[in-house]
């Protein structure tokens, strides 16, 4: 790893979402289904959740109809938190801005009450 990705201040976003896969070769899921996801993205500090940013990268890896269902800012020693797969999807942010971790079970969408 790039120790100069360190050296920089960040803070680091955790988007949670569900999307559906739009580009089975970009997303790997067959077509249509929809997936939950994390995606980590490395922000300066003190800035508000960049959800536009986080949808391009999303839908930049092969997905759409994406909604967001929660964001947070993690904790400072979340780096020292070793749990797979997260902790590679965290070093991926540090080092390249973002990390996404797509699960592999597909969901349903609940419909919308009074729907």
């Amino acid at each position: 790893m790039d120790a100069a990705a360190f050296e920089q201040p960040f803070d680091m976003h955790l988007f949670s979402a569900v999307a559906r896969s739009a580009d089975p070769a970009r997303s790997h899921q067959p077509q249509g289904q929809r997936h939950p996801l994390l995606l980590f993205l490395r922000q300066p500090p003190g800035q508000d959740h960049d959800f536009d940013r986080a949808a391009a990268l999303v839908a930049a890896a092969g997905w759409d109809e994406v909604d967001f269902t929660r964001a947070a800012v993690l904790p400072a020693d979340a780096a020292e938190q070793p749990v797979e797969p997260y902790h590679g999807c965290y070093l991926d942010a540090v080092r390249l801005g973002h990390g996404l971790l797509v699960y592999a079970t597909p969901v349903q969408v609940a419909p919308r009450k009074g729907s």
